[in-house]
């Protein structure tokens, strides 16, 4: 019989300073080992949680202070846009891409970046259910957001969110805007309100 320790998803939480549906969708995607017991129990892998904290000290390492950003957006050629446009500006940003909502929880579970921009409709896991399990979260209650969507001003969906506070753009998406944001985090102004061109819900 092996002798590898499994710890239960809670104390695994508590460790990687994540959130208990952060390592339930890990385990789903095979990011961490676990089995179940007979009551329905995760045991998650101990090296595993050790893998993904010595992982973190190296990143954090390697980026010092560059600007973590994470985008959601389910567009390949929109992603690529963004991509394009952050390699122009070559400004100190770490910059990480995900392509639903699901996989965005999972990239904020490994690392939390210092802004979310993220798109609204999108397949899976949408936008505002991503939005929805972050602000539940207490470990993810100081994480910007910016939110970015073709959808109509009046929806139900981005009244909700304005409801909630967060910042709303409209595409077409005004790169140059978001470089000026970029720029104000990197240069100590986290929290400075937001001066797009297009009006701001």
């Amino acid at each position: 019989m092996s002798t590898e320790t499994f710890i239960g998803s809670a104390k695994a939480a508590e460790m990687l300073n994540v959130s208990l549906r952060t390592v339930q969708l890990w385990v789903e995607k095979g990011v961490l080992r676990a089995w179940k017991t007979p009551g329905g129990h995760r045991r998650i892998a101990l090296k595993d949680i050790e893998a993904q904290l010595r992982q973190r000290s190296i990143q954090v390492g390697q980026q010092g202070d560059q600007l973590k950003v994470l985008i959601v957006e389910d567009t390949p050629a929109q992603r690529k846009l963004y991509q394009k446009y952050f390699e122009v500006w070559k400004l100190p940003v770490e910059l990480c891409m995900a392509s639903d909502g699901f996989q965005g929880l999972i990239k904020i579970g490994e690392r939390i970046p210092d802004l979310l921009i993220t798109d609204l409709m999108m397949p899976g896991m949408d936008g505002v259910q991503m939005i929805d399990s972050i602000k539940n979260s207490p470990n993810f209650q100081q994480l910007e957001i910016l939110v970015v969507t073709a959808m109509d001003r009046d929806s139900r969906e981005v009244r909700k969110l304005q409801d909630m506070g967060l910042q709303i753009i409209f595409k077409p998406i005004p790169f140059d805007e978001i470089k000026v944001l970029i720029e104000k985090r990197i240069a100590g102004q986290k929290g400075a309100p937001l001066d797009f061109r297009q009006e701001v819900f």
